[in-house]
């Protein structure tokens, strides 16, 4: 009785387990290449909007830094006349504004370039599993 086994052997067809486990394997590795490659469409969605924002914040700090230089020379200029004294502290005023909000943009441009870079990493990281995925894929 202790020579016995507790459970009887089953015949096992290796050929049938090994095709079992490579179908199992390889649809793992096609979801996976499906979420990766669905992941990289999103990032690079996000980073072509980052880029397009930067684009019109780098065309709105440059007006804003040209309007702002333009209305302290005509302030200035105006203001050597006495008549113009008026308008000119407005011009002064308008043109500090502008180049307030040009030194505001370039902070603003500063954080969108950064997640603009991040996102771009991103992309560059998933492209690189993707390939490696698709080289081991073709590897078995």
């Amino acid at each position: 009785m202790k020579n016995e086994k507790l459970y009887p052997e089953l015949p096992v067809d290796n050929q049938q387990v090994e095709n079992k486990t490579e179908n199992y394997r390889l649809s793992e590795i096609s979801a996976l290449k499906h979420k990766l490659e669905a992941e990289v469409e999103t990032r690079k969605i996000v980073r072509n909007k980052y880029k397009r924002a930067l684009n019109i914040l780098n065309g709105v700090q440059s007006g804003l830094a040209t309007v702002g230089i333009v209305m302290s020379g005509t302030s200035a200029g105006l203001l050597l006349t006495v008549v113009g004294m008026p308008v000119s502290m407005g011009l002064g005023i308008a043109g500090g504004v502008c180049g307030a909000f040009a030194v505001a943009s370039k902070f603003i441009n500063t954080k969108l370039l950064k997640k603009a870079e991040k996102h771009e990493r991103f992309v560059c990281w998933q492209w690189q599993n993707l390939t490696l995925l698709q080289i081991n894929y073709l590897l078995r």
